[in-house]
């Protein structure tokens, strides 16, 4: 079953970040300042960057669970034998 929390946390939470941060950024671009428009890309860069940590958190611990069960089950079927 999908845990709603975490379901949050995992996906929501980087989606969010990287939506907010397109908002600013071209929200920032209509200024046409070079200071300004310097922050909104370090801002955007910023959030891919934690979108990609978070992800890839995730996905590792998918591959460890996957290993782990793989292994429980090899070991289920020799106590069965």
């Amino acid at each position: 079953m999908i845990d709603i929390e975490e379901l949050s946390k995992r996906h929501l939470i980087p989606i969010s970040l990287i939506i907010v941060s397109m908002l600013t950024f071209f929200y920032l671009l209509s200024f046409n300042k070079i200071f300004i428009l310097l922050i909104a890309i370090y801002a955007f860069s910023v959030s891919i960057l934690l979108t990609f940590i978070f992800t890839g958190r995730m996905f590792i611990n998918y591959l460890k669970f996957r290993r782990f069960f793989k292994r429980l089950k090899k070991e289920i079927e020799k106590f069965k034998e």
